[in-house]
């Protein structure tokens, strides 16, 4: 019997078959076949290394899934919803419109000439306008913001001279908090829709 016989029946024995040879032979063959023995090792070396791969166990990614699924929620349920933001820059802007009418008008202003009272009319109505814009196109809202702060903040430069100098009051001055909840609310609207993804830019999508 030639030696790729006894490599058969080697391969037969490690794979519980029939070797077709008789195991006090193939020993006798073994002893003296040096080839054959270096490839019985490697045989046992090979099967023992698929018996150990086919027991390996996957991984449970079940816990590390489910804990991305959590977070996922999380970050859905923190994330920023603009509508509430958006109809109260629309009724802010409403009211701020209906207050600056009757100055634009008539001038109607204890403490200015009608002149000046209706351009300050007037620029309060252009601001309110700009309120209710970025409430109804939120989308815009960071093409505005640096309008309506340049806006806001040279009101509040003029305001504090003015307390400073003791020509107004804080009571008088209280009016211009509208202005300020209203930058604040374009600000806040303009980092919304800065981000793609956010509930901000989808609502502007269909807004639009």
């Amino acid at each position: 019997m030639d030696c790729e016989n006894y490599r058969l029946g080697i391969s037969a024995r490690l794979d519980g078959e029939d070797a077709g040879v008789d195991d006090v032979t193939l020993a006798w063959h073994l002893a003296s076949c040096e080839a054959c023995r270096r490839f019985e090792s490697e045989a046992i070396t090979l099967a023992r290394a698929v018996l150990v791969t086919a027991n390996e166990t996957a991984p449970d990614l079940a816990p590390t899934i489910m804990a991305a699924i959590n977070a996922e929620r999380a970050s859905k349920s923190r994330r920023f919803d603009p509508q509430p933001l958006r109809a109260g820059l629309i009724a802010l802007a409403v009211v701020q419109m209906f207050l600056a009418l009757p100055v634009l008008l008539f001038g109607r202003d204890p403490d200015a000439p009608v002149h000046i009272a209706r351009e300050l009319g007037s620029f309060d109505f252009a601001l309110a306008v700009g309120f209710f814009f970025v409430g109804w196109r939120p989308a815009r809202a960071y093409g505005m913001l640096p309008l309506v702060a340049a806006l806001v903040g040279c009101l509040g430069v003029a305001t504090a001279v003015d307390l400073v100098r003791g020509t107004a009051t804080l009571l008088d001055e209280s009016a211009h908090l509208v202005h300020l909840i209203g930058l604040a609310g374009v600000w806040r609207l303009s980092r919304a829709e800065r981000y793609p993804g956010s509930s901000g830019t989808k609502l502007a999508t269909t807004g639009s």
